[in-house]
């Protein structure tokens, strides 16, 4: 393991990255929470009476332009983790 115990030696030198099956496997809560605000954020429409039918356009608009940001947050993310949080053991 490096000093600071976030990547094993061999890891850090050949400097790999992680993968995006990887990077989808590690963010899979965050994912799920995004998800469950875009589904609330595009289909409350059936249980509101009276809507505008452009609802559902301006709805998928601001999905998209909010998955915008969170997609260049989790790559750049993923090119630089933050350390670890994880103490060093003293045996």
């Amino acid at each position: 393991m490096t000093d600071d115990r976030t990547r094993c030696k061999d890891c850090y030198i050949q400097k790999r990255k992680l993968s995006p099956k990887q990077i989808i496997k590690k963010n899979k809560p965050l994912l799920i929470f995004i998800g469950l605000l875009w589904l609330y954020a595009v289909f409350p429409g059936p249980f509101i009476p009276g809507l505008d039918p452009n609802f559902y356009l301006i709805s998928a608009v601001a999905a998209v332009l909010i998955m915008i940001p969170v997609g260049f947050a989790m790559f750049f993310w993923s090119l630089n983790p933050p350390k670890s949080d994880v103490k060093k053991r003293k045996d």
